[in-house]
């Protein structure tokens, strides 16, 4: 199962580290870089795992000035309470860690994420190719039309 990307937490151009490189981890690196929604500016893990992207050992992120949120990609909800408290044991500020989690309002900070802009926000990510990117602005532009300004679309695709 592919986890989306936490594009309704994370702003758009922001500075990000990615905690954990499992399989979650790694959907979120190609999300993020098929969308350039944020910059990754470093990664870290329990395990150093080989990556193109600088590697932080988790002890160290407390030194870390230089990113605007640390993403807990950890789909097991104990495991990621787990990561979440040695964060802030580490004085990783509370308002830089988001994880998957805080969508359904299970994590330990789930009140304190809010949409800033009170807008649906509706991320539709395509896998084909061009003509099937045509096909769904058609979709697109019909679901603008219905929702009026009561939404934000963010379209992705390899394209």
């Amino acid at each position: 199962m592919i986890n989306l990307f936490l594009f309704e937490m994370i702003k758009k151009n922001s500075k990000v580290i990615i905690y954990g490189l499992g399989d979650m981890g790694s959907s979120y690196i190609d999300q993020i870089e098929t969308s350039n929604w944020c910059e990754i500016v470093a990664v870290s893990d329990q395990k150093k795992v080989e990556t193109s992207y600088k590697y932080i050992r988790p002890e160290e992120l407390k030194t870390q000035k230089d990113y605007d949120y640390l993403v807990i990609a950890i789909e097991s909800l104990t495991i990621a309470n787990q990561v979440y408290q040695t964060m802030l044991s580490l004085g990783v500020p509370e308002n830089k860690i988001v994880n998957l989690n805080m969508r359904y309002g299970e994590f330990p900070s789930s009140n304190k994420v809010t949409n800033q802009n009170e807008k649906l926000q509706i991320t539709i990510i395509e896998g084909g190719g061009f003509g099937d990117a045509l096909t769904d602005m058609v979709f697109i532009n019909r679901l603008k039309e219905l929702l009026e300004d009561k939404c934000e679309i963010l379209f992705c695709c390899r394209t």
